[in-house]
C-alpha cells in the first residue's frame, strides 16, 4: 500500500468514527434523561471510547501500516461508534416504549453485536505488538477463536428471553424455539465465546514469557494498562456493595478511563515512544499503591483502637482522629522506604544487587591502598553488575616512573 493510499484509508476510518460519534451526540444528551436503565449513567462513554480507538488506529495505520493492530483499532472505533449511535437512539426509544420503525431491529442487533467489538479487541491483543501470532501453532488457534466468536454471536442473537441491556419485557422476536436443543446451543455458544477470550489471554501470557528486549518493554506497558483496568473492575465490584453511590460513580469513571488507557498504551508501545519509562512507572505504582494500602489500614486500625481506649475521656472529641492522622504521617516515610526496598528485592533483584554491590565497593574504595587488589575488585564489580562477556583493566604507567 502506497503512502497516499494508507493515509487515505487511515483518515477514512477515523472520519467514519468521527461522523458517527458527532451524529450520536444529540442522542447521548437526550439519553441522560433515561433514569431507569443503569447503562445510561454515562452515555458519552461510547463516543469518547470510539474516538480513542479511532485515533489510535489511524495513527498506527499511518505509521505502522504493516501492523494489523492499527487497522483492527480503526474497525473497533467504527463498531463502537455505530453501537453507541444505535443505543442512544433506538435503545432509548425502546426503553421509553417506542418499538415502532426500525428501533426494535437496531436494539436486537445491538443486544448481541457487542461480541464483534470484543472479538476485534481480542484479536488486536493477540497480535500485539508485532502484528503476528505468538507462534506458528497459533494459526489453528486463531481460526478456533474466530469460530468461537461467531458461535457466540449466533447464540446470543437467537437466544430466547429478553434482549441484552433492555427492559425485561422486550423479548427476542427472532429467538429459536425454547427447546432443550436451543438451550444446549446457547450454552455451547457462550462457552465458545469464553474460550475465545481465554485463548487471547493465553496468547498474551505466552508472548510475555517469551519476550525480551524491546518487545519485553512493549508487553510491560500493555500489562500495566491491563492491570490498572483489572484493579478498577475489582474495585467497582467490591465498592458497589460497601460504598455510597457517589463513590461508586467515581470508581466507574476511573474504570472508564482505564478502559481507554489500554488502546493508548498499546499504540504507544507499538510506536516505541519512551518504552523504558514504564519500569519507573511500574515501580512507583507498586510502591505508592502499597503505601496507600498500608497507611489506610493503619489509619483505620489506629482510629478504632484510640476511640475505644479514649472514649471515656474524649467522648465526642476528635482527638483520636487527629492523633491517628499524626501517627500515620509519621509512619509515611519509613513505611515507604521499607516498601521500596521490598519491591526492589522482589521485582528488581538484578538492579538491586547491582546497586548494593556498587555501594559496597564505593565504601571499600576509600580504605583500599593496594593498587593490585583495587584492580581485581574493580574488575569483579564490573563483571557481577554489568555481566559482560569479558572484562579487563589496563593501567597506564606514569611517564616519570619509566
Amino acid at each position: 500500500m502506497t503512502t497516499s493510499k494508507r493515509s487515505l484509508a487511515a483518515a477514512g476510518s477515523f472520519s467514519v468514527a468521527l461522523v458517527l460519534s458527532v451524529v450520536a451526540i444529540p442522542g447521548a444528551i437526550d439519553a441522560s434523561s433515561v433514569s431507569n436503565e443503569e447503562q445510561w449513567a454515562f452515555p458519552g462513554f461510547g463516543l469518547i471510547a470510539s474516538l480513542v480507538f479511532a485515533v489510535c488506529g489511524a495513527l498506527l495505520a499511518f505509521k505502522r501500516p504493516e501492523n494489523p493492530v492499527g487497522w483492527l483499532f480503526g474497525a473497533v472505533g467504527i463498531a463502537f461508534a455505530a453501537l453507541t449511535l444505535g443505543d442512544v437512539y433506538a435503545g432509548v426509544a425502546l426503553v421509553r416504549g417506542d418499538e415502532g420503525g426500525i428501533n426494535y431491529q437496531v436494539g436486537w442487533f445491538n443486544s448481541w453485536s457487542w461480541i464483534i467489538f470484543v472479538g476485534l479487541v481480542a484479536f488486536a491483543i493477540l497480535l500485539f505488538p508485532s502484528g503476528h501470532l505468538p507462534g506458528p501453532r497459533w494459526r489453528l488457534g486463531a481460526r478456533l477463536m474466530a469460530a468461537g466468536f461467531v458461535l457466540g454471536c449466533l447464540a446470543f442473537a437467537f437466544a430466547p428471553g429478553p434482549l441484552n441491556n433492555l427492559p425485561a419485557h422486550i423479548t427476542n422476536r427472532y429467538a429459536l424455539p425454547d427447546t432443550p436443543m436451543t438451550e444446549a446451543f446457547t450454552y455451547v455458544g457462550a462457552l465458545s465465546f469464553i474460550g475465545a477470550l481465554a485463548a487471547s489471554a493465553i496468547g498474551v501470557i505466552q508472548r510475555f514469557r517469551a519476550s525480551s528486549g524491546v518487545q519485553r518493554q512493549q508487553m510491560k506497558l500493555f500489562s500495566y494498562a491491563a492491570g490498572v483496568l483489572a484493579v478498577s473492575m475489582v474495585m467497582i465490584g467490591v465498592g458497589s456493595e460497601i460504598l455510597s453511590p457517589a463513590a461508586v460513580n467515581v470508581l466507574e469513571l476511573v474504570n472508564s478511563v482505564a478502559v481507554m488507557g489500554v488502546p493508548l498504551a498499546m499504540a504507544v508501545a507499538i510506536l516505541r515512544y519512551r518504552l523504558y519509562d514504564i519500569d519507573v512507572v511500574v515501580n512507583r505504582t507498586l510502591v505508592y499503591g502499597g503505601l496507600t494500602a498500608v497507611l489506610g489500614l493503619a489509619y483505620l486500625t489506629i482510629v478504632v483502637v484510640l476511640q475505644s481506649l479514649l472514649e471515656p475521656i474524649t467522648r465526642d472529641s476528635d482527638i483520636a482522629i487527629a492523633a491517628s492522622t499524626l501517627a500515620v504521617a509519621a509512619l509515611a516515610r519509613p513505611v515507604r522506604d521499607r516498601i521500596q526496598r521490598f519491591i526492589d528485592r522482589r521485582f528488581y533483584r538484578r538492579k538491586y544487587d547491582a546497586v548494593r554491590t556498587v555501594g559496597e565497593f564505593s565504601s571499600r574504595l576509600r580504605d583500599q591502598v593496594d593498587l593490585e587488589s583495587l584492580r581485581a575488585e574493580l574488575v569483579d564489580v564490573v563483571s557481577s553488575t554489568m555481566q559482560p562477556a569479558h572484562a579487563s583493566l589496563w593501567l597506564r604507567i606514569p611517564e616519570e616512573t619509566r
